[in-house]
């Protein structure tokens, strides 16, 4: 008997329709930035070629070029402002009416930020209104017709039993050696479209922010080495995404001891000696950490993230591992300049291990509800909270 073609009552049953991979929906949802590349390009030369026929027979060589380089960057903007991570699972539910207006406000927001860049670089005034009309109108249709096009095919899939819906929007099945299957217990949680935003996002907010306080860094370090002898630069190794070991810049806040013992490390102390009268007011302002942005420049740290600690750091003379199980899980993303746990007031040093776990439960609701808006958010709130009375010291 041949098992491939079981019979019931004489005629061959029905093949079984194979679910597709539970990260499909995701996938598609990642590739969408590309197709709003794509529209806004195409939108552009559509809307040039209207503009030239229906209302002037040309453009200047002058218009044309500003009008070149401001939809290439914009081009380069959509994917970013754009991006829904929530698109595979809203699509494959149907909820086509969510998509769209969930679109349009990003796309608002799209618009708001071209012209925006627009009015600071002076080069509004250089293009003609209508043209703008018809490229922002060209682009939303584009852009809308292809979540509608994508959305219609996940919810075909789904109908024929082909998709299926999985409760996790990442991947919990990975394969090791030969294909083995391995249940995946914590998996990276910024990846794929959402690490390019995070990258982008730390290098250009980044070198933009280093370029912008030269001026108040050369300030801070003239004060550091006129204040006390020793290097104006102060390097530690803590630890960073994968538990891997950094070197972690921060301005000299305390005398310099090169013979300290740095076996155990001493944290810092309420009127600590150790501490400068400069130092003490970057640490209590939190000035000391803006060489972290050269960090930021290297790779090493994001701009936002859970704060690194120092390798060896002890809370009530045990490590935070031993403290708490989930100590481990906020080396899972790059460490941060300023996060979600410096702004809901843990700062500086964790005396207790009571403080240790509240910050780890911050750090860790940050990395499970990261997003691009979370994170201008935190800035934003960063700069209130370092002007308020914390427990740095």
């Amino acid at each position: 008997m041949n098992t491939s073609d079981e019979t019931l009552g004489g005629l061959a049953a029905p093949p079984v329709a194979r679910p597709l991979s539970d990260a499909l929906g995701p996938l598609i949802g990642d590739l969408l930035p590309l197709c709003d590349f794509a529209c806004v390009l195409l939108a552009a030369s559509l809307s040039t070629l209207l503009y030239t026929r229906w209302f002037t027979p040309g453009m200047t060589p002058g218009t044309a070029h500003a009008l070149e380089r401001a939809t290439l960057v914009a081009a380069v903007l959509a994917p970013f402002a754009l991006y829904d991570r929530e698109f595979g699972l809203l699509a494959s539910r149907q909820r086509l009416r969510v998509l769209i207006r969930s679109h349009a406000l990003r796309f608002a927001l799209f618009i708001g930020t071209v012209l925006a860049v627009a009015v600071v670089s002076d080069t509004l005034d250089a293009f003609p209104r209508m043209s703008l009309v018809l490229w922002s109108g060209g682009s939303l249709l584009l852009t809308s017709l292809t979540r509608v096009l994508v959305s219609g095919y996940l919810r075909r899939r789904r109908c024929q039993g082909i998709l299926k819906e999985t409760v996790i929007a990442r991947r919990s099945i990975g394969y090791v050696g030969g294909g083995v299957p391995v249940r995946v217990l914590a998996d990276r949680p910024i990846h794929q479209w959402n690490a390019v935003i995070k990258w982008a996002e730390d290098y250009l907010l980044g070198a933009v922010t280093t370029v912008l306080l030269l001026p108040l860094l050369a300030v801070i370090a003239a004060a550091v080495a006129l204040n006390s002898p020793g290097p104006i630069i102060f390097k530690q190794r803590r630890h960073a995404i994968d538990n891997r070991e950094v070197d972690v810049y921060k301005f000299r806040t305390m005398h310099w001891n090169p013979a300290a013992d740095a076996g155990k490390l001493k944290q810092t102390s309420r009127q600590d000696a150790r501490v400068t009268r400069v130092g003490r007011f970057l640490r209590s302002s939190s000035l000391d950490e803006l060489p972290q942005l050269f960090n930021v420049l290297k790779g090493d740290m994001s701009l936002v993230g859970p704060r690194p600690h120092a390798v060896n750091m002890r809370t009530e003379d045990r490590l935070g591992c031993e403290i708490t199980d989930s100590y481990a899980h906020r080396h899972r993303v790059k460490p941060g300049i300023t996060g979600w746990a410096q702004i809901n007031g843990a700062r500086g040093a964790t005396d207790t291990a009571a403080q240790l776990c509240r910050r780890v439960e911050l750090d860790i609701y940050y990395i499970e509800h990261w997003s691009l808006l979370f994170d201008l958010t935190i800035l934003l709130l960063t700069f209130r909270a370092v002007l308020r009375a914390t427990r740095a010291y």
